[in-house]
């Protein structure tokens, strides 16, 4: 799918998407949640 980025065009004009909020806060995580959080990322993600 694509994803039209340019405010110019009819294609970003009529996209439902546009005004999609993934985030509408800040999450509080404790130092271990954090910890925890970082470690899986690097071995999931960063690591492979």
């Amino acid at each position: 799918m694509n994803l039209p980025t340019n405010p110019q065009t009819l294609a970003y004009k009529s996209f439902a998407g546009k005004n999609l909020v993934l985030f509408d806060g800040r999450q509080k995580f404790s130092d271990e949640q954090r910890r925890a959080y970082l470690d899986r990322w690097i071995n999931d993600v960063r690591l492979k």
